[in-house]
């Protein structure tokens, strides 16, 4: 079994976790491999710059990220939420082409969902009881990845969400996952 090993991405007495280099180079690896339309369904990624995304996750609102390592400490991608709300976020992920298989990939990407589902603050209190996902409906192997790591797919909303790379709204799919599931 693989070990996950997810490091937050966030202030720690007065000092960030990771070094903006560090933070760049994830926008620098996802974009080499073709990934960053897959991932923020956007086309106008070309104009989107490494300070801009750095920016996002180091400055955005209500956004918490974890870069996830992977067996021997090897970068496997991140994990990121958003839309915090009571006990409830949107996840998002992303991993490096070299976890393409598809049994590392499930394991690495269920370790990422256990261990954000499985924080706690300070009083023992879960801070999530569950997580949701939005897929356009268009992309069918991550809605039956999404399945594969124990989601449950409960409906879809049409021209839900604006897709840059498509240049419309895009029916969606929505999915959950509670420590349940």
């Amino acid at each position: 079994m693989v070990e996950v090993k997810l490091l937050p991405y966030e202030e720690s007495d007065g000092q960030l976790t990771f070094k903006d280099s560090q933070i760049k180079l994830l926008y620098r690896y996802a974009k080499a491999e073709g990934k960053l339309d897959e991932v923020f369904c956007a086309s106008d990624l070309n104009q989107v710059t490494e300070d801009d995304f750095l920016a996002a996750y180091k400055h955005g609102h209500s956004i918490k990220m974890w870069v996830a390592l992977a067996g021997n400490g090897r970068l496997a991608g991140w994990c990121w939420i958003d839309d915090i709300q009571r006990g409830r976020a949107r996840f998002h992920y992303m991993l490096f082409q070299w976890v393409r298989d598809r049994k590392l990939s499930l394991t690495i990407a269920k370790g990422m969902l256990h261990q954000i589902l499985h924080l706690q603050d300070e009083e023992g209190n879960y801070l999530f009881n569950s997580l949701v996902g939005e897929i356009p409906v268009t992309n069918k192997p991550a809605i039956k990845f999404i399945s594969a790591m124990g989601a449950k797919v409960v409906g879809s909303i049409p021209k839900y969400r604006w897709h840059d790379a498509k240049g419309k709204m895009v029916d969606v799919v929505f999915c959950y996952i509670t420590r349940e599931t």
